[in-house]
């Protein structure tokens, strides 16, 4: 398979159209659940 990059680019630009609020919002709860995970393990 040897698609071009700018294929490619294209590509994943428009599978992520409308996707970007719930990829943020997946980011920002993973991030809180880990930093407080960690918060409580470094206060033990």
């Amino acid at each position: 398979m040897n698609t071009p990059n700018t294929e490619l680019m294209k590509s994943a630009r428009v599978s992520l159209t409308n996707k970007w609020g719930l990829a943020i919002i997946t980011f920002l709860v993973y991030s809180l659940i880990s930093g407080t995970i960690s918060y409580k393990q470094t206060r033990q």
